[in-house]
């Protein structure tokens, strides 16, 4: 009897920890948002503005890298527009209007890598237009 209400205690408490860490929001956004996409909804909310600025606002951690080790660079966050990897650095989400903007999705460093190769030690922002 006792080890059964043991087992049910144990069983209740690791359904809420499920419960809770699938529905915690990471990594910015409002929650009910996934954290590594801003989709059509929320960039209609920001017509105005340019990526960079809505980026900074609603995910500011898009933005930050790791330091560097050692004496090495710190790595630097690639944009990738339609596919096409830009120069290095943030400065290309500055000429985009997010009027102009379908979707802009984060991917980690090691994702960011699988996908396009060495250099993504940052990971990568993708800009899908809509063109």
């Amino acid at each position: 009897m006792l080890r059964a209400r043991v087992t049910a205690t144990a069983a209740g408490a690791l359904v809420l920890a499920v419960t809770a860490c699938a529905t915690a929001p990471s990594g910015g956004g409002s929650p009910g948002t996934r954290s590594d996409v801003i989709a059509a909804a929320e960039l209609a909310q920001h017509l105005d503005e340019d990526l960079y600025t809505l980026i900074q606002r609603a995910r500011p951690t898009w933005l930050q890298t790791r330091a560097p080790i050692s004496t090495q660079s710190a790595p630097v966050i690639v944009i990738v527009v339609d596919g096409v990897p830009q120069e290095p650095g943030l400065d290309p989400l500055r000429g985009f209007k997010v009027g102009d903007v379908r979707e802009v999705r984060r991917l980690s460093a090691s994702d960011a890598t699988t996908r396009f190769g060495t250099g993504m030690g940052a990971g990568a922002i993708l800009v899908t237009t809509k063109r």
